[in-house]
Formats: structure tokens, sequence, C-alpha cells
């Protein structure tokens, strides 16, 4: 039997010297059974020994009585904290013993901010985990990012260091300063396992940071195993990112996840799901439209996906796939008769082109500009460019912020075409102004050249007059242009239809028109000087108008 007493004389243990093997397991048993300290504050002499301590390797197969001393932590210096933290990077069993025999608290962090345990949970470096868990290391302690050794061995796919965390009490549900939980980093690395043994731990599936969950963030690369964890144990699908407002289903759709989107479809993910949080309304078969992933777009068609929903700036899956050129997922959304809404109102010509899916308005040397946001980092991969149809008269959006950024260089230019309104940004340069005042109050200094050139895309003179005299109207109302111009056309029409009643209300004047009763309908071009040979032929009643649009559809107008 080995009798354990303090230098007081107080009993500690009493224990059967077969339950041992050595000093080392001695100090275990009696920082878990009987409430000491850590080994590495223990210290245990033979009693009446004025010697050394006894070696944690010291055999016990005798019985004896021992003495037990308890050491305080010394203070670390940051050198001495550099020492611990280095040795455990490296993974020196031996020399992190040492230390913490000196005894040196574990905890103690280096420069950088890491203590020892962030440091070998980063590095895989199981048995120094072991070490400094049996050291009571806080498995809490968090680096200048706010993450702790669990989340970093998350992170990196350490299965038996989380695990060996996890039993060691680290926190589950611990968040990153900046909001990550370590489900969210496990599922974005794909670590199957790891997102194995937090869920098993009831780590919370459905945590959210600005919206994006660990379902979100394994749709974002793809880990269809990670997905099909977290949907069995019953992540959320249908969440979304609020800084983006996108569901998981939206993200794999535009990231081309094949196997991801199946796996959400199969589950019932809202496949229509439309993005509120940005007013885009952009849904899962934009997105892989975008992007020209034909397969992914394939298997939404076939879940039943409005192929025909409108965003909020009036385009479809359809118009996307066309303005980005992507020639097979038009070709495939034609052939499931998606609306050619993006042609309609183009000549037969265009219709024709892009029906044979060669997009009109791709061009070698011209490309869709970036959003804004994203714009200056694209110009400085471009270089020197020249950006075309800037809308909004410089007042606001896209035009207004490369203004602002281009403006102060006196080596930019900026060509300001067509009729700008009063009160505009566009208008105020007309007075080659030093300095113009924004919106919010800023002033930007204009040293750019500035040029105006009188162009419009709107049709002339002789097409209005022309287009007036086959409508034979009797009344004619201008309500969109420069004031001066409209003025012009108003007069030159009054000269020469001097019959014409022609008006040019001034901006929000208010304009009743007034409809004959005894006249059902009008009608212009081919079909009326058909109509018109039927009257002739006795014909004296008209029961219906059969009208074609450009794309092709008819429609029978009744008379009223």
């Amino acid at each position: 039997m080995l009798h354990i007493r303090m230098l007081s004389g107080e009993e500690v243990a009493s224990i059967p010297v077969e339950e041992l093997s050595d000093v080392r397991s001695l100090k275990r048993q009696l920082n878990q059974q009987k409430g000491c300290p850590p080994r590495f504050r223990q210290r245990l002499f033979g009693c009446g020994s004025r010697g050394s301590p006894l070696d944690d390797d010291t055999k016990l197969d005798l019985p004896m009585d021992l003495e037990l001393v308890l050491l305080t932590y010394s203070v670390a210096s940051p050198a001495e904290a550099d020492e611990l933290v280095n040795a455990a990077t490296d993974g020196s069993v031996a020399e992190v013993d040492a230390i913490l025999q000196l005894p040196t608290i574990p905890d103690v962090v280096d420069r950088d901010g890491r203590s020892p345990l962030m440091a070998s949970a980063t590095r895989n470096n199981i048995d120094v985990v072991r070490l400094l868990l049996e050291a009571n290391a806080n498995t809490e302690t968090r680096d200048p990012d706010g993450c702790t050794a669990l989340f970093a061995a998350c992170q990196n796919g350490h299965v038996e260091v989380a695990q060996v965390l996890l039993e060691g009490g680290a926190d589950k549900n611990s968040r990153s300063f900046d909001g990550f939980t370590c489900l969210m980093m496990a599922s974005q690395g794909g670590h199957v396992e790891i997102a194995r043994l937090l869920v098993a731990a009831g780590a919370e599936k459905n945590v959210q940071k600005h919206g994006a969950t660990a379902l979100w963030a394994a749709s974002q690369n793809g880990h269809v195993e990670v997905a099909r964890l977290l949907l069995e144990a019953g992540a959320d699908k249908n969440l979304t990112s609020t800084d983006m407002g996108f569901t998981c289903l939206m993200m794999a759709a535009q990231e081309g996840h094949l196997e991801f989107v199946r796996l959400l479809l199969e589950t019932n993910a809202d496949k229509d799901y439309v993005d509120f949080a940005n007013k885009s309304g952009i849904t899962a078969l934009v997105m892989a439209s975008r992007q020209g992933h034909v397969e992914v777009v394939r298997l939404l068609l076939a879940a039943g996906a409005d192929k025909n929903l409108i965003m909020s700036d009036g385009y479809t899956s359809l118009m996307v796939a066309a303005q980005e050129g992507r020639a097979a997922v038009v070709r495939l959304l034609v052939a499931e008769s998606a609306e050619l809404t993006y042609t309609n109102m183009c000549s037969v010509s265009v219709q024709e082109q892009a029906n044979r899916c060669n997009n009109p308005w791709v061009l070698k040397y011209i490309q869709n500009m970036p959003d804004r946001h994203s714009f200056a980092a694209a110009e400085a991969e471009i270089g020197a460019c020249v950006v075309l149809a800037a809308p909004g008269m410089l007042q606001s959006g896209a035009s207004r912020e490369l203004f602002e950024s281009w403006a102060p260089d006196k080596k930019n230019g900026v060509i300001v075409t067509g009729y700008s309104v009063p009160g505009t940004l566009a208008h105020e340069l007309k007075s080659d102004p030093e300095a113009v005042t924004l919106n919010d109050g800023r002033k930007v200094n204009v040293r750019a050249t500035v040029k105006f050139m009188s162009f419009s895309a709107h049709s002339d003179y002789n097409q209005t007059s022309e287009f007036i005299r086959q409508l034979k109207a009797n009344v004619v109302v201008l309500v969109h242009g420069e004031e001066h111009e409209m003025g012009r056309m108003r007069n030159k029409l009054r000269e020469e239809y001097p019959d014409l009643n022609v008006t040019a209300p001034q901006n929000c004047q208010t304009v009743a028109l007034r409809v004959p009763a005894d006249r059902s309908a009008d009608s212009v071009g081919a079909i009326v000087e058909d109509m018109a040979v039927g009257l002739k032929k006795g014909r004296t009643e008209v029961s219906g108008l059969l009208v074609e649009d450009t794309t092709g559809v008819r429609t029978l107008l009744r008379p009223e």
C-alpha cells in the first residue's frame, strides 16, 4: 500500500501498489480521484528524504510512504511563452512536458496571440494536445480572430484532435469574432467526419453568420456528403444569407454543383425562391443560366422551376443567358418553350440570329461592365477602357460612381450624350464647373475632360411625321425629350399638319385623353388593307381582328 501525505502530515490517499505502475500514473490518479492539481504541479518525495523529488518515470512496485508538495505556476516571460508555443507547434512532446513541469501555466500566449493548445491543434499534434489538456489548458482560449483550438481543428480537418477537444469539454458552438462556428468551418471545408462529430455532440445546425448556415457553407463548395449529413440532422435548407439573399440551392446553382442541387431538390428545397433581401428577384434558375451551367439548368427545369419568372429588372432566365452568351443554356430554354422576351421587340433578322443561339449583342471588343462594387478591381486588371451607355445622367448608380472616381483625374474624359434633365449632375456639367456637389453633400473636383454630344436613340422628325401621317391622328401629345427640342417638333408638326392638335405638356402637367365611343379600334398595316378589300366585296361587319406580334404569337381581338 502506498500512503501519500502532505508535509503537514495530512493524509491525502492510500492506494494499493498493484493499481499503479509509476509516479506519473500516481499523480494522474491523485488529480482525477482526489482533486489534486495536474501532475505538473505535484512533487512526490520519499518520507524523510531530503533529496530530489521522484521522477515521473520512477517505478512504484513496493509499499512506501510518500510526501506530496504542490507548486504554484511561475510567471512566464514573453520569451518563455514563445518557447512553449513553438514547442507545441513543432509537436515536441518532451519539450512541452519539460516546460509544463517548471511548472508553467499552459494558457500563455505568444507574441502573435496564439496559445499552445491553438498551435498544436492547428498543426494536428495530437499528443501535445492531450498533454496540454492533462495540464488543464483552457479549451476556450481564443486567438486574435476569436478562434478556439476546436475551431482550428475543424477548419483544418483534424478529426482526432477535434474528438479529443470535444471530449475535453470544448464548446462545440463557439463562434469566431466574425460569427463563424466550428460546424460552418467543417462544412465549408468538406470535413464530413468532423461535421459528424459536431452533430453527434449536439452542435447547432442553423446558426447564421449574416444569414449563412453550415449547410449554406457546404453549398458554396459542393460538399454533398456534408450536406446530406446536415439535412438528415434537420438543417433548414431554405434559410437565406442576409447579406446576399441567397438560399443554399441558389448558391449551389450559381457554382454549378450539380449533385448538390440534385440533393436539395430531392429534399424539396424551394426551387423558385426569389431573392427578396436585395430586391433583385433572382432565382436558382437565373443564377445557373447566367453562369452557363447547362446541366444544372436542365435539372431545375425537370424539377419544375419557373423558366418565365421575371426579375425586378425585367429580365428572365432566357434573357440573362442570351446576354451572357450562354448558347447551350439559351438552346435548352428555347427548347423548353421559355418566352423569348429578350428579342421580341427587335427586328426579324435579330430574332433569327438569337434563335440560332448566336447572341447579337456579344461583340469581340465589348463586354458587360462588372457591377459597380467590383469595377475598381476589374479596372485595375483591364487597364485603360471605355465605358459605354452608363445610364442615369450621372445622377445615381454606376454612372455617378464612375464619374466620382474618374472626374478628379485630368487623364480621363466623359462624353454626355443626348438630353440631360435640369437638376441632374450631367446637366450641371454643361456650365463647366471646377467642382460639383453630390447628393450626399460631398464635393468632387472636375479635372477630367467633359464633352457633350447631341445624340439620341429616339426616332427622328421624318420617322415621327410619317408615323403620324399613317395613323391619321387627330391629337398628338409629345411627352419625352428636351423642352426646347420638343417645342421645335411641336411647331414643325403644326406647320406640316394644320388640322393636327399637337401639345407638349410641362413635367407633371395632367393631360386628359378622350376617345369617341363610336370607334372600337384603330389598326395600321396590311391587316387593315385586307379588311378594306373584304369590305369592298360586301362584308359589312368585322367579327374579330387577328393580330400577330413579332414573336409569331397570334391573338384574336373581339370588336369591343
